[in-house]
């Protein structure tokens, strides 16, 4: 859940309906404010490439030590217990790239 703040317009973006609490009941949608400052978006940046809630450590154990399982079972569609893979390539390359430098000095 995010924690925008919620809009003074109570009709649905989305779908046009009546939004009496967070979220639309017709839809699912959030009604909250969508512009948001820049530091807001900066630390939601990088709060998504560091909380990875236990995926981060399972998807690297399996792609280190089984990555055939790892691909079969991400093609099965048990998709939600791993990283995504264009996510984790970033967050990787991200780490990679900032701190090796630190160690060729």
């Amino acid at each position: 859940m995010s924690h925008g703040k919620i809009r003074e317009d109570k009709t649905c973006l989305n779908c046009g309906h009546q939004v009496e609490e967070r979220f639309c009941p017709h839809c699912g949608q959030e009604n909250i404010e969508r512009r948001q400052p820049f530091y807001f978006l900066f630390t939601h940046f990088i709060e998504d490439f560091t909380h990875y809630d236990g995926q981060f450590w399972g998807t690297v154990k399996n792609l280190l030590f089984r990555p055939g399982k790892l691909t079969n079972t991400y093609l099965q569609g048990k998709r939600q217990i791993f990283v995504p893979p264009v996510k984790l390539y970033i967050f990787v390359s991200f780490i990679t790239f900032l701190y090796l430098p630190s160690f060729l000095w």
